[in-house]
């Protein structure tokens, strides 16, 4: 869970009256073991940081694979998945992926 700090963000906490703005998942390594093309676009955007990355979606902006040390700088909250078996999670992670083929990537 992500304390934003955009805009949008803003207005997310004052309607929800929660903290968080959005959820961010993260994916670790698992977008460098799928396309060739994406692990090298990858790897030449973050270099070593191309190992831990999230994976959010933004109005306006699609969806987007960074960095998990963008957050260094935000309030944050990890959350468990209740109820899921850890052979569950690869395929949680794969359906993710590959229903959201289009990337861009930030610095």
């Amino acid at each position: 869970m992500v304390e934003g700090q955009s805009e949008i963000s803003r207005m997310i906490k004052l309607f929800t009256q929660s903290f968080w703005s959005h959820a961010a998942l993260y994916v670790g390594d698992e977008l460098l073991k799928r396309e060739g093309i994406l692990k090298d676009k990858l790897l030449h955007s973050f270099r070593d940081e191309a190992y831990r990355m999230v994976i959010e979606a933004f109005v306006g902006k699609g969806v987007i694979a960074e960095p998990l040390n963008k957050y260094r700088d935000y309030n944050f909250r990890i959350c468990r998945p209740y109820g899921i078996s850890s052979s569950d999670l690869p395929e949680v992670i794969a359906d993710v992926i590959t229903s959201n083929r289009t990337y861009m990537f930030h610095r």
